[in-house]
């Protein structure tokens, strides 16, 4: 009996480490032929809810479970497909797709396995949202798993295909027109005393993308300070580097955006100084920005989270928690203006 069940304890962990390894996915490269193609894929977006996978799948005897993930990254691995599906030919407009749903899964019944890719795309030219789709592909097979590449290439390819049969170009033409009347004619002299018609176009919503730093002042901005400033440095889409202070403390630390937009909500994670070294403090707040208006971004900014304590003056201390025992952790939080 003790030669079983140490027998079943080590199949046990066995399995159970067995189950925690990666499923990667490399997707087989491929042309993709469409009628009168008059774009290619310039970047992707991943908009995803939860990024850690793009689902579980089941292996080996006992169906154990894996988390899968696309060989190479997310967005590396679709550009790397898009690139070679749809190659950039001369006169074509760049198209960006934002995923919004890319997942697979498996059902096991007892004598068949059923696999499954769902997939939700947007397309956009620019800041112009020109078609959305959604495609759901599904297979039967007594081991599914080796089928999941195959499904989400199909259901790649519905996509792409149904948005080049769609009327994506027309709705293009028309929203650059839109943007073409709606701005302002600059009349400009020339040597011949001729009137030259220039229309001066604008990216829209350029603040959201392409000045992104962001300037902040208010109570406990830049540290715990009465009164601070902080001043963000967008380095990627997603992430900023910011430092600050005020009277009287200090800050710097990161901003982790939860999208490319300049007035993302995010997640800040920061050294916290108050009272030049009467307090000191790490630790995350999630933040966000009410934007009174976008393009000078002016609005009202909030954060609030929860810090470690690192050092703390104790007649401070004393002061901050009642003579209480100091904890280990303590609330954050800050409000102020923003553009």
């Amino acid at each position: 009996m003790k030669r079983i069940a140490l027998l079943v304890a080590i199949l046990c962990l066995f399995q159970l480490s067995y189950s925690q390894k990666i499923h990667e996915i490399s997707l087989i490269q491929e042309k993709i032929s469409l009628n009168d193609r008059k774009f290619y894929i310039d970047s992707v977006i991943d908009n995803r809810a939860d990024k850690s996978t793009i689902g579980i799948v089941q292996k080996g005897l006992f169906n154990a479970k894996h988390p899968a993930q696309l060989l190479g990254g997310f967005t590396n691995s679709l550009q790397t497909y898009f690139d070679n599906a749809l190659p950039k030919e001369n006169d074509q407009i760049p198209i960006i797709i934002r995923v919004n749903t890319f997942k697979i899964s498996e059902l096991t019944r007892a004598t068949d396995e059923f696999g499954f890719a769902d997939i939700a795309l947007d397309f956009y030219r620019g800041n112009d949202l020109l078609f959305s789709n959604k495609q759901h592909f599904e297979v039967t097979s007594m081991d599914v798993t080796r089928l999941h590449e195959e499904n989400i290439r199909e259901a790649l390819r519905k996509s792409i295909a149904e948005f080049n049969q769609s009327e994506w170009l027309t709705k293009a033409e028309d929203k650059r027109a839109e943007v073409i009347a709606s701005e302002p004619i600059t009349v400009v002299s020339n040597t011949s005393n001729q009137l030259s018609l220039t229309p001066t176009v604008v990216q829209e919503n350029e603040n959201e993308t392409v000045k992104r730093n962001s300037l902040a002042i208010g109570y406990q901005i830049g540290g715990y300070s009465l009164i601070g400033f902080d001043y963000e440095i967008r380095m990627l889409d997603y992430v900023g580097v910011h430092f600050g202070a005020g009277f009287s403390g200090f800050t710097y630390g990161l901003m982790f955006h939860t999208s490319p937009k300049r007035n993302s909500p995010y997640f800040n994670v920061s050294y916290k100084d108050g009272g030049f070294g009467v307090l000191n403090a790490a630790g995350v707040e999630y933040g966000g920005k009410w934007v009174f208006n976008k393009k000078s971004g002016f609005g009202l900014i909030y954060q609030f989270g929860i810090v470690k304590i690192l050092k703390i003056n104790q007649d401070f201390a004393d002061i901050l928690f009642s003579g209480r025992e100091t904890p280990p952790f303590m609330t954050s939080m800050g409000i102020g203006l923003c553009w």
